[in-house]
């Protein structure tokens, strides 16, 4: 199994650069795979852990500006007149876009609020407590 992963990822390394334009692309895995005759798993192994990562994710993050595109023109290209299903349908799609899109980039795409906390807390009292325990432990040895 190592060995044929390893062949796998020989044959994406040495067509990286159309693998990672690929990627840009926003393509599938699945096209991917026809084309390079891989495994999903050498796919991911090359985006994550290969010498091309670096290029890959970077891909990837800018495959997710191609796919959030794609989500708008779905809603774009509703006409006027169009049934609740076709509505529906699309909203759906563009829901699925944006959420691809998400996955790809979480840092621009993602719903998702990081806080930062640099809060620090000085407790006087741990002072107090400390205080009175060492006045307490000289008074039990007298």
């Amino acid at each position: 199994m190592k060995e044929k992963r390893k062949t796998h990822l020989q044959n994406l390394c040495e067509n990286a650069d159309d693998v990672i334009e690929m990627i840009e692309e926003a393509k599938s895995y699945d096209d991917i795979q026809k084309k390079y005759g891989v495994t999903r798993e050498s796919i991911a192994f090359f985006i994550a852990q290969s010498d091309y990562s670096a290029r890959a994710r970077e891909a990837q993050k800018r495959s997710a500006d191609k796919i959030s595109e794609k989500a708008e023109q779905v809603l774009l290209s509703l006409e006027k007149g169009c049934d609740n299903a076709e509505i529906a349908k699309a909203r759906e799609l563009a829901h699925h876009y944006r959420w691809l899109a998400a996955k790809k980039n979480p840092h621009a795409y993602s719903e998702k609020l990081q806080t930062e906390n640099n809060t620090t807390v000085k407790l006087e009292q741990d002072n107090f407590v400390l205080k009175n325990v060492k006045r307490k432990s000289t008074q039990n040895e007298t």
